[in-house]
């Protein structure tokens, strides 16, 4: 692995708390913006014969009083509603809609293991020859840019 990549995990990782359950550890970085609560996880599966996934996602708390709280990409929602959280502009799209942590909370999320990211698996994994690191202050960025479109549904 790249030690240049390995050192800049490892501080990201030293900024974030960490949780370890089973074979995997996770680690996150919550902070809020405008009025939302946003989290930054990378999951690390520990387990030897398991692949490492080294990639960051990003996810956003959506309020109750939110008219895309409840509604899942997934699921059996109405097309609007779907439509409205596929239309948001993320890094990726909006790959996860649900119940993600312990708080029991609605939340949208992204994720950087697309073509042209790069993350690590045993290696360093590249999906394509320009493929980069999406780092924690990207995966930050990304989550505010997410906030500002939620907060213009949320208010409209």
């Amino acid at each position: 692995m790249d030690e240049h990549l390995r050192k800049l995990i490892d501080e990201e990782n030293a900024k974030m708390e960490s949780e370890a359950c089973g074979h995997t550890k996770r680690y996150s970085l919550k902070f809020q913006y405008d009025g939302y609560n946003c989290v930054v996880t990378r999951t690390v599966y520990t387990d030897e014969k398991a692949p490492r996934h080294f990639f960051l996602c990003g996810y956003i708390h959506i309020p109750k009083w939110h008219r895309l709280h409840g509604v899942d990409i997934y699921g059996e929602d109405t097309a609007a509603d779907v439509d409205l959280v596929r239309d948001l502009e993320v890094h990726g799209g909006v790959t996860y809609t649900g119940r993600r942590f312990d708080d029991g909370e609605w939340y949208i999320g992204f994720d950087c293991a697309h073509v042209g990211d790069l993350f690590i698996d045993e290696e360093i994994f590249m999906r394509s020859p320009d493929s980069r690191y999406r780092d924690l202050e990207y995966v930050q960025e990304e989550c505010r840019c997410l906030v500002k479109q939620l907060k213009e549904l949320g208010d409209a």
